[in-house]
């Protein structure tokens, strides 16, 4: 599988509110992808950066040399491209289509 085929995968996305210290918190995850978890107080915001991590994770896991879960088939039509430049990770473009990635 390339980059652009795990970033299509469906994970299931978690969401729960929290009462800590007084304050409200909410905690998002991808519990099927290893530490994506992000606390925070804006929601949408979170979420932008939930994404952040999931990509990171996933690229740290293809250099590595490892496979990361795969759940689900990855989504046909998911603009990959779009998603990397609206979180500012740009950079990983070139390497969406990359067989191996750990040899890139």
């Amino acid at each position: 599988m390339t980059l652009r085929e795990y970033l299509s995968i469906p994970y299931i996305l978690s969401s729960q509110s929290l009462l800590r210290d007084g304050t409200w918190i909410r905690i998002v995850s991808y519990p099927e992808v290893p530490d994506c978890v992000v606390e925070g107080l804006e929601t949408v915001r979170m979420i932008d950066e939930l994404d952040v991590r999931r990509i990171r994770t996933i690229v740290s896991i293809l250099r590595s040399g490892g496979c990361p879960p795969v759940p689900r088939s990855p989504l046909p039509h998911v603009d990959v491209e779009g998603l990397l430049e609206r979180l500012g990770l740009d950079e990983l473009i070139a390497l969406l289509d990359v067989p191996r990635l750990s040899e890139a």
